[in-house]
């Protein structure tokens, strides 16, 4: 087969330090939820490199009758759905087993630094749902002995190990170590550099949720990284040491403070009577004209040659909410510290024990009412809204630190709930005195410190920090009423919010404009009905950082650029989480052009030629849809309608496919050259028809980011 020959040659040209083979057939019930369903078998080629790539073949006998005589032939083999995905940094070996848990059903561990295993779900039964290929990551440090004495001693090591490297691998079988009802179950021997584990692997999950009762309503979270604690803020509504106070009742409101590994809390921090948590982050702080060390805390930091020292603490916001009041007209912004005790620090990168590690509260910054919403700033500063104000603070060494505001704020919102700003996202803005110098315009090119405020009403809000003279100016706003709920910034023109009618809607700041009028007006990019209502936004993703791509660079001769072979390769921006009132969590990746072309026409195609129950639009149930107007859904891409491209049968399939070659709505480049523009690409480029193995191709790559 040719393409057999293609794909082999650029795999042979492209990478030369293959470590495995397995050639291995795989069956759609290796999840629990498909054990008493009919399998369905698909044979795979998985090939394991030196440097942590994987890469993975679905393998077809084109001959199908058994009286063929070239069916024991290789050249009848024929590999299809080329795929390749990142699974660390270490070489691979690929080893196959039954896992007990899922039926005894054929999977396979993939060991190095990150290890990983590999199954197939969906498809079983008389489902139209096509099998697709997984991968979960195993947490090794679960692991036990049946030793308890060696668990004991060895409790404390295994709750903090991380990145545990799988070198080598096994199944075996024993019924005394591991009784199984299951006579094909299998268990795991797996050794790293100085240990050797003996287990079984539990139910396969692609999201693995670990769960601790607070016993509390939490408010709040923060992830305290250099103090590796998680900061929970709860509502103590049970026994609070303030829940009556003169005859009313009062829910006290604390900061819990738990170790990141184990979840054992090691210290708590109540707030007064009426004080309630508004927000909370981590964040890294510069200490102006800092040279004295405190007392009990140890400060970890680059310093400049100006003493000006950087510091990682806990951020709290509160409002004082008294009975009698509407609005909170007073409020504390808590700068705690979160550290291991001076001489100790070398202890809580090997030992997750709360001993060493000490909250203390550093300093306090009264306000005239409550703080809604904090976000770190350039030059290690820190922004924070106050009521409709939106303030700078600054921490200032008085032979202590203390907590300030710098400068005017600004002034005009009914209601500050939310600001967002890119500081956060490059710590080299604030982590050395020379790039401060370049934000102050102090030698090299200014840089503009800017952030986005959403108000209650008012939608968003694009604010300007002036360092020269200490202000902050507004320079643009959407001017339609939205309610928001959440913000995010996703570059410094791009903006993402969310409203009480359950729709997303993206901003973008035209700085380039030529008119004032256009410059200082929010245009409005992106309209979605979510069908659900976000209350938070946060850069990240939930997957193991993976690198997935079909291109390989290699020498073509004239007749394969002929063919212009189709190869998935998704390009993504941002990407950002966002969790909603209903406890759904999920996610929004911004795609590059040519891959939003061909997703869009998918989307279209998909909703042209599938009826849903009740002949319900498609457009009309995704259109932006608020109670004073209504607008078709523009700027996005629905990936729940996509990725169910996957579960349709082969006819389905066949007529979106088709749908989708008729114009080549979905070729870029093509519509590109339609419109007058010169590229150099063979004509038959631009009338490529597409399979539906490229679009399965391409929807498989992008459910793997998230």
């Amino acid at each position: 087969e040719d393409g057999n020959d293609d794909a082999m040659s650029e795999m042979n040209h492209h990478y030369t330090m293959i470590r495995s083979l397995c050639l291995v057939t795989l069956d759609s019930s290796s999840t629990v939820s498909s054990r008493l369903t009919k399998m369905k078998q698909v044979n795979m080629l998985l090939v394991g490199l030196g440097d942590g790539g994987l890469i993975s073949y679905v393998v077809d006998l084109p001959y199908s009758n058994k009286n063929d005589t070239r069916v024991g032939d290789i050249s009848t083999y024929k590999f299809h759905s080329r795929k390749e995905v990142n699974l660390g940094t270490r070489g691979i070996d690929l080893e196959p087993f039954q896992n007990a848990d899922s039926g005894g059903n054929t999977c396979i561990l993939a060991t190095g630094d990150r290890p990983t295993v590999i199954y197939l779900t969906g498809g079983g039964g008389g489902s139209n749902t096509n099998p697709k290929l997984c991968y979960s990551n195993i947490n090794l440090s679960c692991l036990q002995s049946n030793n308890p004495i060696e668990d004991q001693s060895r409790g404390k090591e295994k709750a903090t190990q991380e990145n545990l490297i799988a070198n080598a691998a096994t199944p075996f079988e024993s019924s005394l170590l591991f009784p199984s009802n299951n006579p094909k179950s299998y268990s795991l021997c797996i050794s790293d550099e100085s240990t050797l584990f003996l287990g079984t692997i539990d139910d396969i999950q692609k999201l693995h949720i670990t769960t601790h009762k607070l016993k509390m309503t939490p408010r709040r979270i923060a992830h305290h990284q250099p103090g590796r604690a998680i900061c929970v803020g709860c509502i103590d509504d049970s026994k609070g040491f303030n829940s009556h106070i003169g005859g009313e009742v009062n829910m006290g409101n604390c900061i819990r403070f738990f170790d990141d590994k184990t979840f054992e809390e090691f210290d708590r921090f109540d707030l007064d009577p009426y004080e309630m948590m508004l927000s909370m982050i981590s964040t890294s702080l510069r200490i102006k004209n800092s040279d004295i060390t405190y007392e009990n805390v140890s400060f970890s930091g680059p310093q400049s040659k100006d003493y000006d020292q950087y510091n990682s603490f806990i951020v709290v916001g509160t409002a004082y909410c008294y009975p009698e009041e509407d609005e909170p007209t007073r409020g504390r912004i808590l700068l705690i510290d979160c550290s291991t005790r001076k001489g100790d620090t070398s202890n809580i990168s090997s030992s997750s024990s709360s001993l060493f590690r000490t909250v203390k509260m550093i300093t306090e910054l009264q306000t005239k009412g409550g703080v809604y919403s904090m976000c770190s700033f350039y030059d290690g500063a820190l922004l924070v809204t106050v009521n409709s104000k939106t303030l700078l603070c600054e921490l200032v060494n008085y032979n202590k630190p203390i907590l300030e505001f710098a400068g005017l704020g600004h002034h005009g919102h009914i209601l500050s709930l939310f600001v967002k700003s890119l500081a956060n996202k490059n710590r080299r803005d604030f982590l050395t005195k020379d790039k401060a110098r370049q934000v102050h315009g102090e030698g090299g090119t200014e840089e503009k410190q800017l952030a986005i405020v959403g108000d209650l009403m008012r939608s968003i809000s694009l604010i300007e920090y002036h360092p020269q003279y200490q202000s902050i100016q507004e320079i643009a706003r959407d001017y339609n009423q939205n309610w928001t709920t959440a913000i995010e910034m996703l570059n410094d023109e791009i903006y993402l919010g969310s409203e009480n009618f359950h729709n997303l809607f993206v901003l973008k700041h035209n700085s380039s404009a030529t008119t004032d009028e256009m410059r200082c007006r929010l245009d409005t990019v992106g309209l979605f009905n979510l069908g659900e209502m976000p209350n938070k936004f946060m850069s990240g993703t939930l997957v193991m950082p993976t690198s997935t791509t079909s291109s390989i660079p290699s020498s073509k001769t004239p007749s394969e650029k002929l063919r212009q072979v189709f190869r998935p390769n998704v390009q993504t921006g941002s990407q950002t989480l966002y969790a909603t009132v209903d406890g759904t969590i999920g996610s929004i990746i911004g795609l590059d052009a040519k891959s939003a072309t061909f997703f869009a026409a998918l989307e279209y195609s998909m909703a042209r030629t599938i009826k849903p129950i009740g002949n319900l639009d498609h457009h009309d149930f995704r259109a932006y849809r608020s109670e004073s107007r209504q607008q078709p859904s523009q700027g996005f891409i629905d990936g729940d309608l996509v990725e169910s491209f996957l579960d349709l049968d082969k006819e389905k399939m066949e007529l979106i496919v088709t749908d989708m070659n008729i114009g080549q709505s979905w070729n870029l480049q093509a519509n590109i050259n339609k419109d007058g523009n010169h590229i150099e690409q063979d004509d038959s480029y631009n009338h490529q028809d597409l399979s539906v193995n490229d679009i399965i191709a391409m929807v498989e790559e992008i459910s793997l980011l998230h």
